[in-house]
């Protein structure tokens, strides 16, 4: 393997959560930061690239307005609005009048909503699920047991 590729990265698992504070030296074994140098360095390069640069600049400037010092937690930045809102916000911020969502089929429901949220604040919303496209699993080799639905003749794989 590759130097570092046999330590897997595992943020959602860290105890020191040092990313906020510009110390490297203190990450542990397994951050990304200390295991893929290069590859933050290319990241970085991109978000900071003509291209990118307006657009991360806004991702920050939204990540400020999402969070604010509470009294039960003032040494903290606590999130004060859903993902939801955020999502609208920055898509306001970048000027963005279509916004696109792929989902599951199995949170259609959750989608629709979601669709008419964004509707409501004068977004244009395109959507596709992860059946479309209609390819029977049976092109994966799977046999009618393996479907979700064995009684059913057609079970589409998801995208």
């Amino acid at each position: 393997m590759a130097k570092g590729l046999d330590v897997l990265a595992n943020c959602a698992k860290c105890k020191t959560v040092v990313c906020g504070s510009g110390r490297a030296d203190k990450a542990p074994a397994n951050c990304p930061t200390r295991l893929r140098p290069e590859v933050i360095a290319q990241a970085t390069e991109t978000c900071l690239s003509p291209e990118f640069l307006g657009f991360a600049r806004e991702a920050s400037r939204q990540e400020a307005a999402g969070y604010a010092r509470l009294a039960h937690a003032p040494t903290v930045p606590s999130p004060i609005k859903s993902r939801v809102e955020e999502i609208m916000e920055f898509s306001q911020r970048m000027g963005y009048q279509r916004l696109g969502l792929a989902f599951c089929v199995g949170v259609k429901d959750e989608a629709e909503t979601l669709v008419s949220v964004l509707e409501n604040r004068g977004f244009q919303v395109v959507s596709v699920c992860c059946k479309c496209g209609m390819v029977a699993k049976e092109n994966l080799g799977l046999t009618q047991e393996e479907h979700i639905r064995p009684e059913s003749t057609f079970e589409a794989m998801c995208h």
